[in-house]
């Protein structure tokens, strides 16, 4: 089976979309087009074993003008819309829908009868309404619903992130299909080991995000003894006593977070109390930081990912509005040490990508 992995504006070693590529590739009859975004303009086509990756050039540099920007988003999907009409494959995989052709790049595959497979990583109409109200944000979102379902009658099957993603989808657009939810899982589990703990509270997040109203959570961690650590981060807060570490790859990064006594996963992308994209949120950094064996601190608006918090008891469930109740529950988190990291023990595998879940995956998407 030839299958065709359209990672958009997702970069090479994006974890989610090559964790696709590379298990797909684990069955030997099938050959893998990888299409990703690149921001080196002479990075070449080049075929290694069953996978092709297929680099495309895009300048997100954003301080040009409006006129630029979409002469060169157009040019960057075109090129994308060529390889769906040309390349030869059997199935497709999006992963992001191609922004100029909402539609017809489904339609122009299912023209060519080939089998489509949407990777949902997030609720695309409500992306960027964290920027925009009124009846822009309103006409934006009744165009990207009616482009969604259109999408999904053209798929075939439908991989979500997360139940609540695919509840929400299939409430508003009434379209339901062959699914799978695969979250952003982990892809390796270290040992929950409370001798190897360091009196620190790590914050993962290479991206750059608004932390302004965890500044009173962040003091009282100091105040109790903590060291409060950003981890990749490229930007620095206005805050005294905050330590700051480079970027790390992936497996130092896991050896990193399972040191810290807790993980913090609290932060704000959007002035919108309903913006569900945070609502919804089940990042990459959540399941990493369950599988290097450290307790999480979410906080309370994150719906998603509090619930798995409080059905397995590995972590803290943070309101951050009352330091008084949050500090309490730090507290009590503390008294029960022990008893959160046998949690994280028993449960780990449900936050890793392992082998019985790679093959559910490899069965789905073959099995067409």
């Amino acid at each position: 089976m030839n299958i065709f992995v359209v990672g958009y504006e997702h970069p090479k070693t994006d974890k989610r979309v090559f964790r696709t590529v590379s298990s797909l590739a684990q069955k030997a009859e099938n050959k893998i087009i990888y299409q990703y975004w690149t921001d080196n303009i002479n990075e070449k086509r080049q075929t290694q074993g069953s996978i092709t990756y297929c680099p495309v050039f895009y300048d997100k540099n954003s301080s040009v003008s409006a006129l630029y920007k979409l002469k060169r988003r157009k040019a960057f999907d075109d090129i994308i819309m060529d390889m769906i009409l040309h390349e030869d494959y059997d199935v497709i995989i999006f992963n992001y829908f191609v922004i100029s052709y909402l539609t017809k790049a489904f339609s122009s595959a299912k023209k060519r009868n080939k089998k489509i497979i949407y990777d949902i990583h997030e609720l695309h109409p409500e992306n960027f309404l964290n920027l925009m109200t009124g009846f822009k944000a309103k006409l934006k979102q009744a165009i990207l619903w009616k482009a969604l379902k259109k999408q999904l009658k053209l798929s075939d099957k439908v991989v979500y992130v997360s139940h609540e993603i695919k509840e929400e989808i299939i409430f508003k657009t009434k379209v339901e299909k062959a699914f799978l939810i695969v979250p952003n899982y982990a892809s390796v589990k270290l040992d929950p080991d409370p001798k190897k703990k360091i009196k620190d509270i790590l914050y993962v997040g290479g991206v750059k995000r608004s932390l302004e109203q965890e500044r009173k959570l962040i003091s009282f961690f100091q105040n109790e003894g903590y060291t409060f650590t950003i981890l990749g981060m490229k930007y620095k807060m206005d805050m005294e006593k905050i330590f700051y570490e480079e970027y790390k790859p992936y497996g130092e990064m896991m050896h990193r977070i399972n040191q810290s006594r807790f993980s913090l996963v609290a932060y704000q992308t959007s002035g919108r109390k309903d913006y569900k994209n945070d609502l919804y949120a089940l990042p990459h950094k959540f399941y990493d930081s369950v599988a290097a064996g450290t307790p999480v601190i979410i906080k309370k608006e994150f719906v998603s990912m509090a619930k798995l918090v409080e059905k397995y008891q590995i972590g803290v469930v943070a309101d951050t509005s009352d330091i008084q109740k949050t500090a309490l529950a730090i507290h009590q988190a503390e008294e029960n040490y022990p008893a959160l990291m046998e949690n994280i023990r028993k449960f780990q595998d449900e936050f890793v990508w392992t082998d019985a879940k790679q093959k559910e995956y490899i069965d789905f998407i073959t099995q067409l």
